[in-house]
């Protein structure tokens, strides 16, 4: 019988989920141990954890891709050349403020129309032209941050539900194994419970034969 058989009329005490504490017999005394409780124990947690990060990051990461597809789709089709050289030297110019260097630098931007336009390096986000390319690539990531969530969760929930799925598949057994060691009392009233049980099925399935 399967451990969650649905046409199983009651789970008994191999399938009920209910901890059985379970003893050592054998002749020979007490099973060496090279290890102990917490040795066993902290590993077997470090294990779970590690296996809990290595499924729940595949969503991580599948966002992160949808992420940064759309974003090099959005910036592909928003902006020119000349937006992108634009949005660098903004990048360059929050990098010099941050070491300390010289905001007074002088320095050289390329416009739209092709022009230079001579300013330092410490108002280089406050050039108009500048602004309204930066702005652009902030758009695109907000944009893209709202597709990655649209596409990842409906993914997410599939993931997660279809994950439960095959880890129940998988330890479902189709046949019983090995040997479970409990009290006589409990033996017995389980024995005599599913015997009750079978009977009853018996008796159900021959009236109405």
């Amino acid at each position: 019988m399967a451990r969650d058989d649905p046409k199983s009329v009651r789970r008994d005490i191999r399938n009920n989920r209910l901890a059985i504490p379970q003893e050592h017999h054998s002749s020979r005394g007490d099973t060496p141990r090279n290890s102990g409780n917490f040795t066993r124990g902290s590993q077997l947690l470090n294990t779970q954890v590690l296996m809990w990060l290595q499924g729940a990051k595949l969503p991580v990461l599948m966002w992160l891709g949808v992420f940064g597809l759309a974003y090099v789709i959005i910036l592909s089709i928003t902006l020119d050349e000349n937006n992108v050289q634009l949005i660098c030297m903004r990048i360059l110019s929050s990098l010099w403020n941050w070491v300390a260097l010289d905001n007074l630098k002088q320095v050289d931007l390329r416009m739209p129309d092709n022009s230079l336009h001579r300013t330092i390096m410490g108002y280089v986000p406050y050039v108009p032209e500048v602004a309204r390319a930066w702005d652009k690539a902030v758009r695109g990531v907000l944009g893209s941050m709202m597709i990655a969530t649209c596409v990842t969760v409906p993914l997410a929930i599939w993931f997660v539900d279809f994950s439960k799925r095959r880890g129940k598949a998988m330890i479902q057994e189709r046949h019983e194994r090995g040997a479970m060691l409990v009290e006589r009392n409990l033996l017995y009233a389980e024995i005599v419970q599913h015997n009750d049980d079978v009977h009853i099925r018996d008796v159900i399935a021959n009236f109405f034969c």
